[in-house]
């Protein structure tokens, strides 16, 4: 069993949640590797940061995101590349998840700026894709037309 362990805990499934957690760890510190470039030693406190990245509910696919949008970034002179370091990236958690928020808006927006999905929809409830361009009228030939309008007139007259 794991040192301190807890009562009512089976010792085995303890220590398998933990080495599929540190199996996970690893992989993560990897990720973030190979995606920053920057060869960090995996050392206990970095452990513990990773544990806590986890169990905020982030992932390597968030990670990717994050540290795309930030390379983005520092080229074009928006973010400093300090930004990619350990300490900064993931050692400052709210700041990772505020990172994430606008990488997910920012996506967000681009998939609604596609049209294709509005597209479909307009066409599947019967309606044009495409806004006909009509040559504009003046409002007085626009009521004119309007049957409400004419009586309105002929009313008019009659007082």
């Amino acid at each position: 069993m794991l040192r301190g362990g807890c009562s009512g805990c089976d010792g085995v499934a303890v220590r398998a949640m933990s080495i599929q957690a540190l199996e996970k760890i690893k992989r993560l510190h990897a990720a973030y590797c190979a995606l920053t470039g920057m060869q960090v030693a995996l050392d206990m406190v970095r452990e513990g940061t990773w544990f806590e990245f986890c169990r905020k509910g982030f992932t390597e696919d968030d990670l990717r995101a994050v540290v795309r949008s930030i390379r983005a970034g520092i080229a074009d002179g928006k973010r400093n590349p300090g930004a990619l370091k350990f300490s900064n990236l993931v050692g400052q958690l709210d700041f990772f998840e505020e990172d994430l928020a606008m990488v997910r808006a920012q996506d967000r927006g681009r998939k609604s700026a596609v049209g294709g999905q509005k597209a479909e929809v307009l066409r599947a409830t019967g309606r044009a894709t495409s806004a006909k361009a009509t040559e504009a009228r003046p409002a007085g030939d626009v009521m004119k037309g309007d049957q409400a309008f004419k009586e309105f007139l002929k009313l008019k007259e009659e007082l």
